[in-house]
């Protein structure tokens, strides 16, 4: 180191200086930028965390509805198809009675009280079918 710092005309100690600030102003730059870096993407990784978190609970609210709403339709239509099947129950029980009463029901073949029965059973909307005889 001495011949270089005789060949440059400066002492050794001037050039120990500068052979130190030439590594180490770079070497604190690196670190520095380093530190950023890690401290952005620790930021960055909380951010997205943050954003996947929220998303999350936004669907499962959106699904805790959709689901809720699927629910209510069912139990609707459980209890529409329950009244549905208690006043079929009743209308069958109802005809079972009446052909059980029916003096003509040994007879052979359908008499007429015995085809309106059938027609209550086969339109049991429409109600009992009146005949223009």
């Amino acid at each position: 180191m001495k011949w270089i710092a005789a060949l440059l005309g400066t002492s050794p100690a001037v050039l120990y200086v500068a052979l130190a600030l030439a590594v180490g102003v770079p070497a604190a730059f690196w670190t520095y930028g380093a530190w950023q870096y890690r401290s952005g993407r620790s930021v960055g990784k909380a951010e997205v965390t943050l954003a996947v978190e929220r998303a999350t609970a936004a669907e499962r609210e959106r699904q805790w509805i959709a689901n809720e709403a699927a629910q209510a339709v069912a139990r609707e239509q459980v209890e529409r198809l329950t009244k549905s099947r208690d006043r079929l129950q009743s209308l069958l029980k109802e005809i079972a009675d009446a052909a059980d009463q029916d003096p003509l029901r040994d007879a052979c073949g359908v008499g007429a009280d015995s085809s309106m029965r059938l027609d209550k059973i086969r339109r049991p909307a429409a109600g009992p079918k009146t005949s223009s005889r």
